[in-house]
């Protein structure tokens, strides 16, 4: 267009609105729009577009609209602005319908339904995820678990429309693979999961790979009840009769001001009548049964808060977690508090095996492979949760939206019947201590019909003290774990229930000692997370013993690394707390370390000692002994390796045999034993410990309580009832005098036992060291 005077001002008027005209027509909405921190009377708004400052939201009960609300926009990439809006005065529990306008840039009409007051007691829905990160190997997964897997499964389960069917989303961290780079949180999380967002609101925290960056919290727009001056790091909102809490586990943000924050919510969610449940979700574990290393303390600190709530207001509590990529699912032993890792929404699977590995006794369910849980709420007369794991499977075993977990809490549960103790008892026979029967409660019964979960057995040298129980036993029906061997995405994409026996009436006892009187008790739980009254006390006794005493000396470190030969230095005796090694050992002040914590860190280190068995000749070379041997073994973080093993030698040194290698992966305490025949011409055991490096400065490899005994038949014991006693007396009598009558009167027994003093003969020279036997 040329323009001439006179015409020249309506000309160029002209101009200038074509320009503008063509400005406007050329904005676009690059993201959302998308719904965050919803209330019974407010919702917030947010979205991008490519330019331009107005931030309008048109509303309405129906598709004419009718209202509008402004709010304001931020700095985005280049020209792009992100527009926040909140929308006020809106009734509870209603559905309205918005559309997204700037300039000439405007989203679909699209709705949402307000959130219920609390008073109206009504049920709803909500999903949990994490770790939306995008995996090369798998770009598409995120889109396909919102599609495919949540929007599909809420479809088909309860209804299409997922504003009516869901309350809200919660993303537990790692939204994205680089929180600073821009072109991720739009193409690999807004776009991916928009058929969703714009219809269900979002809760989000923080993970590690969001860098703390300044993008999550241009996109966000969280609940401002946090911490002054940590606005969005942590936040509550309150839905129904849950309490939602999100929380920042990173680095830079584990302080003391979170807790204490913490602390004042979860106060105010007990003295709250509203509030039935608390949802609480962070990024890091506390605990990880598939990636050990991801572990921190500080998230440690949040489950106690959870479980102290629990107990002391009575009202069940979860957090959810992410950062392992596999699912997982436990629950504290005494209280109402449950443990969930909600990853992976497409972060690349961790298998089992790539890494170090733990099975938690906490945990009783993981899998490993990308999906979601599906969360529902009940309220009014009997709040209850019902708590799902839908499955999407993994590379080697794809699913198509499979329940892998399935269980419902209740607010008001009741407790399973109180056991009785059924066996063994005082009114029963001494048992064997080297070889303890099963101990046995009643039947488990539930007045409200729940199955059982857990059985709690405690065993104490002390009547009516289980402070310090000699025998603890959390067992539960289930525990879905790695299966044997596994070592990656080949063999470890499954998992297996590593549960042989699912009665949880009855537990195994350990080895115990001679002629002593035990105290126990027990309790069960059923699946709604609660526990009967511990059962009345039960007594036994125990009878005489093949073992002998523990023939190590130093077995637990407590007079520093005495009475040990080092083959590959160093070989340390620690107190909890030396050289950062902060675990407490299992009896005593003291443990070793084999391979260097304080000094001389090496990739291996190992230590042995030599016990001399000869007073057995006899007996081993009859073929009558054996020996039991182990200790208590444990790492750092699931990485290095402890081992400890025996070999068996001659009167020269030279190898007769030996036994199996013992070894604990585990990030705690585990007892490991085994038995073994001692072969003939043994005459010592030399017991080795060592400790292998893969990860890290430390070699962290722990032992505690170790020990090797002898059993099997003794010299004296003629008439093979594990014993010497005077019931001894007419059998040695007998054999002395009367062989043949021995070998009819004792068919199992050796008349070579009654050699005492072990000079080929049975005769009168052994009268007088049987005598010693007797009466040492």
């Amino acid at each position: 267009m040329s323009c001439r005077s006179p015409l020249f001002a309506l000309c160029l008027t002209a101009i200038l609105l074509g320009l503008f005209a063509r400005n406007a027509a050329a904005q676009t909405v690059r993201v959302g729009p998308f719904l965050q921190q919803a209330s019974p009377q407010s919702i917030w708004i947010v979205w991008e577009t490519d330019s331009g400052n107005e931030s309008r939201v048109d509303y309405g009960l129906t598709k004419a609209l009718g209202s509008t609300a402004f709010g304001e926009s931020l700095q985005s990439m280049g020209a792009a602005r992100i527009h926040q809006t909140q929308i006020t005065g809106l009734d509870p529990d209603t559905y309205y319908y918005y559309r997204a306008v700037t300039g000439g840039a405007a989203s679909a009409i699209l709705h949402f339904r307000t959130p219920p007051e609390a008073i109206a007691e009504q049920a709803f829905r909500f999903v949990a995820l994490s770790d939306t990160q995008a995996d090369g190997a798998n770009p598409n997964k995120h889109r396909e678990i919102i599609n495919d897997g949540i929007i599909s499964f809420v479809t088909d389960q309860f209804g299409p429309d997922m504003s009516n069917e869901i309350g809200f989303i919660m993303n537990a961290g790692d939204l994205v693979s680089t929180g600073t780079n821009y072109s991720q949180w739009k193409n690999d999380f807004f776009d991916e999961a928009q058929n969703l967002f714009q219809y269900v609101p979002l809760y989000p925290v923080l993970g590690n790979h969001e860098q703390n960056a300044d993008w999550y919290f241009k996109y966000m727009r969280l609940p401002l009840n946090g911490s002054p001056g940590f606005d969005e790091h942590w936040y509550y909102v309150d839905y129904g009769n849950v309490r939602v809490i999100g929380l920042d586990s990173n680095g830079g943000y584990r302080i003391a001001e979170q807790l204490d924050w913490l602390d004042d919510v979860l106060n105010d969610a007990c003295a709250n009548a509203d509030i039935d449940f608390v949802f609480a979700q962070l990024h890091h574990p506390y605990k990880s049964e598939v990636w050990t290393p991801g572990e921190i303390d500080y998230s440690g600190q949040v489950v106690r808060r959870l479980e102290q709530f629990s107990s002391q207001c009575g009202k069940p509590s979860v957090h959810f977690f992410g950062h392992t990529h596999a699912y997982s699912r436990g629950q504290s032993r005494d209280h109402r508090h449950l443990w969930v890792n909600v990853a992976t929404g497409e972060g690349n699977v961790d298998y089992w095996g790539e890494y170090p590995i733990a099975d938690y006794p906490e945990f009783q369910r993981t899998f490993v492979g990308w999906g979601f849980v599906m969360v529902e709420v009940e309220a009014g007369p009997d709040p209850a949760f019902r708590l799902r794991r839908v499955s999407r499977g993994n590379e080697e075993l794809p699913l198509d939206n499979v329940i892998h977990d399935d269980f419902v809490i209740r607010l008001n549960n009741l407790p399973p019947d109180r056991p009785f103790p059924v066996f063994p008892t005082a009114s029963d026979p001494p048992i064997d201590p080297d070889d303890p029967p099963l101990l046995l409660g009643s039947a488990f019964v539930d007045p409200r019909g729940d199955l059982a979960l857990e059985g709690h057995f405690q065993v104490s040298l002390t009547p009516g003290d289980y402070t310090n129980p000699v025998h603890d036993d959390w067992r539960r029906f289930e525990n879905w774990f790695a299966p044997p061997g596994a070592s990656g995405r080949a063999n470890g994409y499954f998992s297996v229930d590593t549960v042989t026996d699912p009665d949880i009436t009855h537990a195994p006892l350990p080895r115990l000692a001679p002629h002593t009187s035990y105290y126990w008790r027990v309790r069960y739980r059923d699946r709604g997370l609660v526990w009967s009254d511990w059962s009345q006390e039960a007594s036994f006794t125990t009878g005489p013993s093949a073992l002998t005493e523990n023939l190590l000396l130093n077995p637990g470190a407590e007079d520093g690394t005495a009475d040990w030969v080092v083959l590959d230095p160093p070989l340390e005796s620690l107190e909890s707390g030396d050289c950062g090694a902060s675990l407490p050992p299992v009896s005593g002040s003291r443990f070793f370390a084999v391979g260097g914590i304080c000094i001389m860190e090496g990739v291996y280190g190992e230590a042995f000692q030599t016990v001399d068995i000869s007073a057995y000749a006899l007996e081993i070379d009859l073929g009558y002994k054996f020996a039991g041997f182990g200790g208590h073994m444990r790492n750092w973080s699931g990485s290095d390796l402890p081992e400890l093993w025996i070999v068996f030698q001659d009167a020269s040194g030279v190898e007769t045999g030996r036994g199996p290698v013992l070894e604990n992966r585990v990030p705690s305490w585990s007892l490991m034993e085994a038995v073994v025949d001692i072969p003939p011409t043994t005459r010592q055991i030399e017991f080795h410990i060592s400790g292998t490096r893969f990860a890290g400065t430390d070699n962290d490899a722990y032992f505690d309580d170790l020990f090797v005994r002898l059993g099997g038949r003794a010299v004296g014991d003629l008439n093979c009832d594990g014993d010497i006693d005077a019931f001894d007396i007419e059998p040695f009598l007998i054999a002395l005098f009367d062989p043949q009558g021995y070998a009819a009167a004792y068919p199992d027994c050796d008349i070579t036992f009654a050699d005492i003093n072990g000079d080929g003969a049975v005769d009168a020279f052994d009268i007088e060291p049987f005598l010693e036997l007797l009466f040492p």
